[in-house]
């Protein structure tokens, strides 16, 4: 029988032995678990373990919670926390562990009594000694209490080591984005419902560093900012992460703050080197910040900043949270150097980037454009933050070629844009020009680029033959690709013989290509032999970046040719290179050319597999849109004619999302998806958005292939009079080329007229069953079947198959 008020004598005696052991505190706000937990209890196995990273990053509730959960795991311990961050010296140290031990009175020798009563102290004990980075030339004392005391196991808190002897350190670094949204979420008291895995949080803790004390800051304005208001203010965040969760020290009240606390134990030098480090817009390498920095010893002040947690060590280089580089910003603006070394900065990255531009051809190509790609964060800054146009004009120049190859292309247009707008002298004014060109070219802005390229050859010749040359070449494969050969033509000549005189072999080469090119439409044998002496030329040169090109050429002649081998050898190529440049993008490329052969070949699933792959890593580059909305294209008609029409729809309305600048593929999208509601069997939804395209079309070369299966579509609905007259319509623009397609359609019709007129049933159903024949049997030479190579034939071939089943089955009936 339990007695009255033995559960309250219980619970009492329980706090009264906890007290006993330890002064730690149950915590009110969730700890967001961390592998840094396990690494910092099998560390305790030694005597001193030092949690070391910078300001913010969650050394004391690391520290805390282990503390805490060593306590609940061993009942025959103690753990005893102790704050050190007002201490100045060794008797600072030791008042504050009297202090922590409930020691009031006075003694002449307090070393000593620590001493002693650490000796007593059950073994495996911790003692915490939180935020000892200002006293740590004053932890002598410690060394000698861990010999007096071997079995109690002490963790110290500090921007940096302590270097004592049996020292173990535990470097504790952000944490991942996962847990960083977790720790918002947490920490906000917001009413609105918060999605850890929403993009707009996700971004706000990455740029917050996925430090806990700025999440932590940022979570307790939830309630006032969304997180995408939040995130537009994270340029001013030492001035708005301010307030405190209900357990911060006064050091950890706002984010600059802790930051003072850091900056206030460097020397001279090493608060220099800090605010001059802001000026880097990510990573640099030491070799960089030489040609920056203004101390004198570079490498040894780094390495000091970085041990005292301000700056992070990455491969061979340095990086800087962005937090610490808006804090270091400003510390450079209060020095009076903040102009000065953007001024050495810029110069310095522009000039090897223009070095490193100019070298962008030949066997020097990879190293230069591994050198442009190390700058590239630089030079964006350095463009954005410049105030003297003759930098700004000189940066947009450097990123112009890096953006052509890495992308986002778009951005050439915009650098170069504002580059102009400051009246440069016509011999940069020309390449500027040619680079809103080209981009608008492969942009299919057609008008547009060769605006852009004529006005840089007017700029060009002002400045040479050669740059006119340049601009002209640039012009002319504007000219080719928009069909305008004539006109193309004699300018790759002039501008070969250019290139030739004065020995340019890139461009040369890019030249031939082009014309190689212009002979795929009059003879693909000759194309053929051009394109292959261009190949080995450039091989010759060993320049992989116009390897690449040739190979993409050569790739679409074979397939023209259905040589899916030689296509196939081509990708293999094409990706070699694509790997040697780190040109993810061009991988990518590969993907979609090897899944037009698998499914030329009528291996569906590995096309929609090679598609889908593709598609994920053009995500993940978040700069291809343009590609990405082809391979959607491609995946949905493969789709299509996989038979899989929920996820067709998907794709093609998908790709219907996106922003699209050829009128003639956004309407070759919604003719798919009306295929798919004709196959899925919603005829007025199919029938009346074809009607549409057939008006928005006019006479373009999708007329006959809409009017086809407009006509196929009425068929399936039993309105034989329109779909006759819709075919005949079809068949009076209709080329050569399309019969095939269109004699699918006719038989599609006949059944129709057959399951009206049951006297023209067998005549319908053999021809519907030589039709089909027609169009799967292999083509010569061991080329794929027509029906592999049409994808229009192909879904007529499904339509056609579906109404000879419904034909057959009526004549069944009737029967």
């Amino acid at each position: 029988m339990s007695l009255p008020g033995a559960a309250v004598r219980l619970e009492r005696a329980s706090d009264e032995i906890w007290a006993s052991r330890t002064n730690l505190q149950p915590q009110r706000t969730t700890f967001i678990d961390r592998p840094e937990v396990a690494e910092l209890v099998a560390l305790l196995e030694g005597p001193l373990v030092t949690i070391r990273g910078p300001a913010g990053i969650g050394k004391t509730r690391l520290a805390y919670e282990v503390g805490l959960r060593q306590l609940r795991e061993h009942p025959d311990i103690e753990v005893w926390f102790c704050d050190l961050s007002c201490a100045l010296g060794e008797s600072g140290i030791t008042r504050a562990l009297e202090t922590t031990f409930g020691i009031t009175e006075p003694t002449p020798d307090s070393k000593l009594r620590i001493q002693r009563v650490l000796a007593r102290k059950p073994a495996g004990s911790v003692i915490i000694l939180d935020n000892i980075d200002q006293v740590t030339h004053h932890a002598t004392p410690i060394e000698e209490w861990l010999g007096k005391a071997p079995g109690v196991r002490f963790v110290t808190t500090s921007r940096h080591a302590l270097g004592l002897p049996h020292e173990r350190c535990l470097d504790v670094g952000p944490l991942d984005v996962d847990a960083a949204a977790d720790l918002f979420a947490d920490r906000s008291f917001s009413s609105r419902a918060l999605d850890p895995r929403s993009a707009p949080l996700r971004t706000l803790v990455q740029r917050l560093d996925c430090l806990p004390l700025a999440i932590e800051l940022a979570a307790a304005r939830a309630t006032d900012f969304t997180a995408e208001e939040l995130l537009a203010r994270l340029n001013d965040r030492l001035n708005w992460l301010v307030r405190p969760p209900a357990h911060a020290v006064s050091s950890h009240r706002s984010l600059r703050g802790a930051l003072d606390w850091s900056w206030d134990l460097l020397n001279e030098d090493a608060r220099t080197a800090m605010a001059e480090c802001a000026v880097f817009a990510r990573g640099f390498s030491t070799e960089l910040a030489r040609g920056v920095l203004s101390v004198p010893a570079v490498a040894s002040t780094l390495a000091h900043l970085a041990d005292r947690s301000l700056l992070q060590r990455e491969g061979d280089g340095w990086r800087m949270y962005e937090g610490i580089r808006e804090y270091a910003r400003e510390k450079a603006i209060l020095l009076g150097i903040w102009e000065q070394t953007c001024e050495r900065h810029a110069e310095l990255c522009v000039r090897r980037a223009s070095d490193a531009a100019g070298r962008l051809n030949g066997r020097s190509l990879v190293a230069a454009l591994s050198e442009l790609r190390s700058l590239r964060d630089e030079l964006f800054a350095i463009h954005t933050r410049a105030t003297q146009p003759a930098i700004k004009v000189r940066a947009a120049l450097a990123l112009c070629p890096l953006l052509e190859t890495d992308g986002p292309r778009e951005l050439v247009s915009t650098v170069c844009g504002e580059a102009l707008k400051h009246g440069p002298p016509p011999e940069i004014a020309w390449r500027l020009w040619v680079g809103i060109g080209y981009v608008a070219r492969l942009a299919s802005r057609f008008d547009h680029a060769t605006d852009a390229l004529r006005n840089a050859l007017h700029a060009g010749a002002q400045v040479g033959e050669h740059p006119r040359a340049i601009a002209a070449c640039e012009l002319a494969f504007a000219l080719c690709d928009s069909g305008r050969v004539a006109e193309a033509e004699p300018m790759l000549h002039e501008s070969l013989t250019v290139f030739r005189a004065v020995g340019d072999r890139a461009r040369e080469t890019d030249t031939l290509r082009y014309l190689a090119k212009l002979h795929r439409g009059r003879s693909t044998d000759e194309a053929l032999r051009q394109l292959e002496r261009v190949r080995d030329l450039v091989e010759q040169t060993g320049d992989p970046l116009r390897a690449f090109h040739t190979h993409r050429e050569l790739i679409q002649l074979h397939l023209r040719r259905s040589d899916l081998d030689a296509a196939t050898g081509a990708i293999s190529d094409a990706i070699r290179c694509a790997r040697e440049l780190k040109l993810r993008r061009g991988e990518y490329d590969a993907l979609r050319w090897l899944a037009v052969i698998s499914r030329q070949r009528g291996d569906l699933a590995g096309a929609i597999r090679l598609l889908e792959e593709g598609l994920r890593g053009y995500e993940a580059l978040g700069e291809e849109e343009g590609r990405a909305q082809l391979l959607l294209r491609l995946l949905a008609l493969v789709l299509l004619e996989a038979g899989d029409l929920e996820r067709a729809e998907q794709a093609l309305i998908q790709a219907c999302a996106e922003p699209e600048d050829d009128a003639e593929n956004r309407m070759a999208d919604l003719g798919n998806l009306a295929i798919v509601w004709h196959l899925q069997g919603r005829m007025d939804a199919a029938i009346n958005a074809m009607q549409r395209l057939v008006e928005r079309i006019g006479s373009g070369r999708l007329r006959a292939p809409v009017l086809g299966h407009l006509a196929v579509a009425y068929a399936d609905d039993d309105r034989v009079e329109l779909a006759e007259q819709t075919l005949a319509l079809a068949r009076e623009t209709a080329p050569a080329s399309t019969e095939p397609f269109l004699g699918l359609c006719g038989a599609v019709i006949a059944l129709a007229r057959a399951r009206a007129d049951d006297r023209e049933a067998h005549d319908a159903v053999g021809r519907a069953r030589s039709e089909i024949r027609a169009v799967t049997r292999p083509g010569p030479t061991g080329s794929p079947s027509l029906a592999q190579r049409d994808q229009d034939v192909n879904i007529l071939r499904i339509v056609l198959e579906r109404a000879l089943e419904r034909t057959v089955a009526q004549a069944a009936k009737t029967a």
